[in-house]
């Protein structure tokens, strides 16, 4: 049978009534000495709250609904375990989505969620998002009711707090580390244009500031996805560039693959640098240089400001920015003697 509250209550010499004030986290004036006894208890009998009942009483279940747009991609596996870490902290569930970076199946999995009546929602939106679906999403945040964070990612307007990481810094960063090294012919691998805006302006920042042309032909569409970042590579290798920036790991991944398909010697022949830091950077036979984005504290930032604002409302639209770090490795070195090319 399994352990009910009155179980609980009996072993800790209470009532249910103090029981659940307690272990379900409700205003009470219980002494901390009688607190720690019903924990015990709990504990010793292994008690798991009934998540039907709780729904029942507080009109929300302790879960935290999470929407993503890639359950693949390392990025946002690592911000989930950050989420999950302060959700389990709190005695919370959550809840995991998944859009395949599509914005009608995130605003439908948002949907979702919010008929499940998970206490909060943090969105990472999809990278097709127009105006069109953030007026949806407006109104989908608006009948929800409860704190909703936006992640990583922005839709403008939403009115909702904002946890994400300084995205055009960070791009700066790695152009400016390729610069340094000596490079004046980079190639770009940009994600999906929604959401590579700010990448993009942290290298035209750096190249402005340095004098150098960065030309459109330079510019390569990827999709933040290792087959994109393979799919470019040939069209890449064939041009004169002596270094190439992919705009996350993932498509860095791919493009290694190529290379090594083609017997292109990283960094020998062209020096690689990708951006988010995911785990694997750091293992590949030529260690990738990269921008470390802490994903994993982005969740737990938006986390814990989801459960700033079932505290306190008021806490709502918040903005917080996390900076990103440059990882200088063994896939970025200057260019080859008289591989520099001149500009045109």
């Amino acid at each position: 049978m399994a352990v009910t509250l009155r179980d609980v209550a009996r072993l800790a010499g209470v009532s249910p009534g103090a029981v659940s004030q307690v272990l379900n986290g409700k205003p009470h004036r219980i002494s901390p000495e009688t607190c720690e006894q019903i924990r015990q208890a709990a504990a010793q009998l292994r008690y798991v709250p009934n998540q039907n009942a709780v729904t029942l009483v507080t009109g929300q279940s302790q879960a935290m609904g999470v929407v993503i747009p890639d359950i693949r991609n390392l990025f946002f596996a690592e911000l989930v375990s950050g989420v999950e870490a302060v959700a389990l902290e709190a005695g919370w569930n959550i809840v995991i989505t998944s859009s395949s970076d599509k914005s009608a199946l995130a605003l439908a999995n948002f949907r979702t969620l919010a008929a499940r009546d998970v206490g909060a929602i943090l969105l990472v939106p999809a990278s097709d998002a127009d105006e069109t679906l953030a007026m949806e999403y407006r109104q989908a945040i608006r009948d929800y009711g409860r704190p909703v964070v936006q992640v990583d990612r922005i839709i403008p307007d939403l009115g909702v707090s904002l946890t994400a990481i300084h995205q055009r810094r960070g791009a700066k960063l790695a152009m400016e580390h390729l610069l340094d090294l000596g490079h004046r012919r980079v190639a770009c691998v940009l994600g999906p244009t929604n959401t590579c805006a700010p990448r993009l302006s942290g290298v035209q920042e750096a190249c402005a500031q340095r004098g150098i042309a960065l030309r459109e032909r330079d510019l390569y569409p990827g999709a933040y996805t290792m087959e994109s970042g393979y799919a470019v590579a040939d069209a890449i290798l064939e041009g004169d560039y002596t270094a190439v920036f992919c705009f996350n790991d993932m498509m860095a991944y791919g493009f290694y693959k190529r290379c090594r398909e083609r017997g292109i010697s990283i960094p020998h022949d062209l020096s690689v640098m990708g951006f988010d830091g995911v785990l694997f950077s750091d293992y590949l036979e030529k260690p990738l240089s990269t921008v470390w984005q802490p994903a994993r504290q982005l969740g737990v930032e938006a986390a814990r400001q989801a459960f700033r604002e079932l505290e306190c409302p008021e806490e709502a639209g918040k903005c917080t920015l996390l900076e990103p770090q440059l990882q200088i490795r063994e896939s970025t070195v200057p260019p080859a003697a008289g591989a520099v090319c001149q500009e045109t």
